[in-house]
């Protein structure tokens, strides 16, 4: 048996990338340590990452790579890619409050601020020139069909391949707060798309089985395991935090299709990461794997849950979360890290 196929899946969640992209620093720069590589970098230990919306600009950060094939992105830029431009992105002017009359008729933002910022980081680059095998998930509202956006079939087939900046655009297009990506394939193949988090806010399962599609040994390192099964995968699953705002009867039984907006995107989100959890941990237990998934989801502490609070005290508060849970899980970090160096 080869070495385990190492996955990594990120939630989606707006500005609360911040949570699990703090995680991913620390994770970083101990497997930097460890190793004795100060230019080591995510792409180097995981064989398949996944991603939905801000999971998805999370994945490609740390996928895209430089003139030499290496990262072009530490996980520490990552974080400050967020924290430095969280506000320009979510930025909500008077005449655009007044011109949707505050949301109801267009989105809530802007798309102009993040197509700027994507391009500015991802400029030309091709889904198909990615360091790894990823996944990111989004939704075809024309053909109502799901979508999976996936470096492998970039390379095989140029209906499949797309812009970076395009597939990012396309994961995080959240209803209600940006207008639906319009996309355009190597060849010319239009997709009208929205947030993968409409059905897959955690992808981790969606990961999952497209590494039991794969053949690893002839994709990056020879020796690899080809179609694992949970026996031969090493799965981190990480979210943007733990989303408790209760929803009452007497103020749910008053609710019409407005005040419903809100909490049914809330519940959504948070009702499938829980779901695709379980499912995991079923599988990963059937394997007598258990000790081989990770799912990482920590408690917002001080900060808000809201996709868009990009207030200066909320961006801190994110950024400590995360914190707090690296300081409160380093035996469970430190597994994790054995397990990504040894397995």
């Amino acid at each position: 048996m080869g070495k385990k196929i190492k996955i990594l899946s990120i939630d989606g969640g707006g500005i609360r990338g911040i949570i699990p992209g703090t995680i991913l620093n620390y994770l970083e720069t101990a497997l930097q340590k460890e190793s004795e590589n100060s230019n080591a970098r995510l792409a180097d230990y995981f064989d398949l990452i996944a991603g939905t919306s801000t999971g998805g600009i999370l994945t490609c950060t740390y996928l895209t790579a430089d003139d030499q094939g290496k990262s072009k992105y530490s996980a520490e830029f990552a974080v400050d890619l967020y924290m430095k431009n969280g506000a320009q992105i979510f930025e909500r002017t008077f005449w655009r409050k007044i011109k949707t009359i505050f949301g109801l008729f267009g989105a809530k933002y802007s798309a102009t601020a993040i197509q700027d910022l994507l391009y500015q980081y991802f400029g030309e680059a091709w889904i198909s020139e990615l360091r790894r095998p990823c996944i990111i998930t989004s939704y075809d509202i024309r053909n109502r069909a799901t979508v999976f956006f996936n470096k492998l079939d970039g390379i095989n087939n140029p209906v499949k391949n797309y812009k970076v900046r395009e597939v990012t655009r396309a994961t995080s297009a959240a209803p209600t707060y940006f207008a639906p990506a319009l996309i355009k394939s190597e060849i010319e193949a239009p997709l009208a798309l929205v947030d993968g988090g409409t059905f897959a806010n955690n992808p981790a399962l969606c990961a999952y089985a497209e590494a039991r599609t794969i053949d690893f040994s002839k994709v990056d390192s020879p020796g690899e395991e080809a179609f694992p099964t949970a026996k031969e995968i090493l799965m981190i699953s990480l979210g943007t935090g733990t989303e408790l705002t209760p929803y009452t009867y007497p103020q749910a039984k008053r609710w019409g299709a407005v005040q419903w907006i809100q909490p049914v995107i809330d519940v959504m989100m948070s009702g499938n990461s829980e779901t695709v959890d379980y499912q995991l941990r079923q599988i990963f237990n059937a394997a007598e794997s258990s000790a081989f998934y990770h799912r990482i989801q920590p408690g917002l502490q001080d900060a808000k849950s809201a996709m868009d609070d990009v207030s200066p005290e909320n961006l801190i508060a994110l950024k400590e979360a995360g914190l707090k849970y690296i300081s409160d899980n380093q035996k469970e970090l430190n597994t994790i890290i054995q397990q990504i160096l040894k397995e």
